[in-house]
């Protein structure tokens, strides 16, 4: 899939943006 080539580095990028969104709507 178009997906193989996205780089580790841009894939921790999102996780981190997306655990801090998380944690945002847990407040």
């Amino acid at each position: 899939g178009r997906y193989e080539f996205i780089p580790v580095q841009s894939m921790e990028k999102a996780m981190r943006v997306i655990v801090k969104i998380v944690e945002l709507l847990n407040q």
